[in-house]
């Protein structure tokens, strides 16, 4: 869990001083990754939308460290998410070092919050998921909220 999350600070860090550095050197390419973002969150919708929740019952055992950190590092949805996040719904505070780092740390504190979360319940809340209506109803709110995002984004409901 540590590890996981300290690679999300490290990406989310990473992503914001990134795109900081794009946003300040090319402002029209705003629109473009605003696209990209949206494109990526209906790609989300639509994998949300198939997931079936089949987990595997084995027993393993805990990751280290390390093992949590490079997984993380390398997971090109983290840093998908970190470049959209930043590059789009945070392009307002893309001028203020303060805030990008203030915001990685509290991305990383939600990450670290919902890895504990999932380790300590996970197994309970997955034996939900194998019932289709429970499983059902979990896909359709979470495609709704990240086509809402999607849309918000894209300015249409502006």
């Amino acid at each position: 869990m540590v590890g996981v999350t300290t690679s999300c600070l490290l990406v989310m860090l990473l992503c914001a001083f990134v795109s900081m550095e794009i946003l300040a050197a090319i402002p029209s390419v705003e629109p473009a990754l605003r696209a990209a973002g949206v494109c990526y969150l209906l790609y989300l919708a639509f994998m949300t939308a198939r997931t079936s929740y089949d987990m595997n019952e084995e027993k393993q055992q805990p990751m280290a460290f390390k093992h949590g950190f490079v997984v993380q590092t390398l997971n090109p949805n983290g840093i998908i998410f970190g470049l959209t996040i930043y590059t789009t719904f945070l392009s307002s505070i893309s001028t203020s070092p303060t805030a990008l780092t203030a915001s990685a740390l509290g991305l990383a504190a939600v990450t670290f919050t919902s890895v504990f979360l999932w380790a300590l319940v996970g197994t309970k809340i997955s034996k939900f998921l194998h019932n289709p209506k429970i499983r059902m109803t979990v896909n359709a709110t979470l495609v709704t909220l990240l086509l809402y995002c999607a849309l918000s984004l894209s300015k249409v409901l502006s």
